[in-house]
């Protein structure tokens, strides 16, 4: 697990601006949620907390189907259609992995205690990993990838790659 970053930097230190073009919107939303992951965690669990006390067995569901979709899109990251999905843009792949989990828990689980409180989360997260501004460059962000790509979020997004195989 990469380590908690500062909160004043999560915050506050260079503020936060609007991506120039889609292209650099989806760098700045892959290398926030890699880079901030465990803050992430960290804001989500704080309110999850909350709905969990009120309603604890629903929680606990939609904490398990959260775990089987997880489980899922790692395990269908790696199905050839996917693979190319997941490298050609890992932002459009964890669309789609949250989509399959909305339908999934809104359809099947009929969960509005936990989609509220999923709701309640990402409407923190979304504009956060966006528009959160930390001026790297496209190189860099590369980088950063390859050194988190073994993290739960890497994984996810990344993939894993084998040794032999370089990632485009």
């Amino acid at each position: 697990m990469p380590p908690l970053r500062p909160w004043g930097d999560f915050f506050l230190r260079r503020g936060f601006a609007r991506p120039a073009n889609f292209k650099k919107f989806q760098d700045i939303f892959i290398s926030n949620l890699l880079y901030y992951q465990t803050n992430y965690l960290v804001v989500s669990t704080a309110v999850f907390i909350i709905p969990g006390f009120k309603e604890p067995v629903s929680m606990i569901k939609g904490l398990g189907a959260l775990l089987g979709v997880f489980l899922f899109s790692v395990w269908a990251g790696e199905i050839q259609p996917l693979v190319y999905l997941k490298r050609w843009s890992p932002f459009a792949f964890l669309v789609t992995m949250f989509l399959v989990f909305d339908f999934f828990n809104l359809l099947v689980l009929y969960n509005e205690t936990f989609a509220l409180a999923t709701y309640s989360s990402l409407s923190v997260l979304i504009p956060h990993a966006s528009f959160r501004y930390r001026n790297i460059d496209e190189g860099q962000y590369h980088k950063e990838a390859e050194q988190l790509k073994g993290s739960p979020m890497g994984i996810l997004l990344i993939g894993r790659v084998k040794k032999n195989t370089k990632m485009k």
